[in-house]
């Protein structure tokens, strides 16, 4: 339980996924595909819902910064939908192949990523403005690990 709460605002940052994957595809050892990145985006869907809990538990929310939560919430199940739709379309392209191949897989998780994270990030700023020092460093501390 000590790291879901990381994995959980992480998913805010699904875009950063594409970085992590891109880096890897730099070491000498080439990438696995199943094993992180691109299909690790479609495994973690489930943290849109937990982490509607998890934040607001863990930060001890005001009236006000609930509110502001709920915003985020709001974004959290529209931004779910693009990642759904483009793990539905990894389906549709093979898992090992060509470079080609692997590019556009990246480029779907990428595409969607983006676009979860822009229907997330407006919310997520105003939220992180209602907050007092103490849980801005509480946040902060959790995307320290995240992949950005």
């Amino acid at each position: 339980m000590k790291h879901f709460p990381q994995l959980a605002l992480a998913a805010i940052a699904l875009a950063a996924v594409g970085t992590v994957y891109a880096q890897k595809a730099h070491t000498a050892q080439p990438p696995v595909p199943g094993r992180y990145g691109v299909d690790q985006v479609c495994r973690d869907l489930n943290m849109y819902d937990s982490m509607k809990v998890t934040v607001p538990l863990l930060l001890r929310l005001d009236e006000r910064q609930t509110q502001s939560w709920k915003g985020v919430e709001t974004a959290l199940t529209d931004a779910r939908k693009p990642v759904e739709a483009g793990c539905g379309r990894l389906s549709a392209i093979p898992e090992t192949g060509a470079a080609t191949t692997r590019a556009a897989r990246l480029e779907v998780v990428l595409n969607s990523s983006l676009d979860a994270l822009r229907r997330v990030r407006p919310s997520f700023d105003r939220f992180y403005a209602t907050l007092n020092d103490g849980q801005r460093k509480q946040v902060d501390k959790l995307f320290e690990n995240a992949p950005l």
